[in-house]
């Protein structure tokens, strides 16, 4: 039987991660993002930490593997302070 799918927020200690999953993401797909691989991969990884300490960024996860990704954008709207949209989505092939 196959392991649950766990989803879990990456925080700034998972920007190795974070930086791996993108890259590989504009790797595959690099129409689906407004960055290049290029730009991305002459990042340091300081650059990753930011990003996920100044949003949400969720992964899943079966076991040790992720499957993929999404970053989700709060407005700041009080309104509207529980929604948000998925953007970025990145999944395992």
């Amino acid at each position: 039987m196959n392991e649950p799918v766990l989803l879990r927020p990456l925080s700034p200690e998972n920007a190795a991660l974070f930086r791996e999953i993108r890259l590989e993401g504009l790797a595959q797909d690099p129409d689906a993002f407004t960055s290049t691989f290029e730009d991305e991969s002459a990042k340091k990884l300081s650059y990753f930490a930011e990003s996920l300490a100044a949003s949400t960024v969720f992964a899943a996860f079966r076991g040790p593997d992720w499957l993929g990704g999404c970053r989700v954008l709060c407005p700041a709207r009080s309104k509207a302070s529980a929604q948000g949209d998925a953007v970025g989505h990145v999944c395992q092939a």
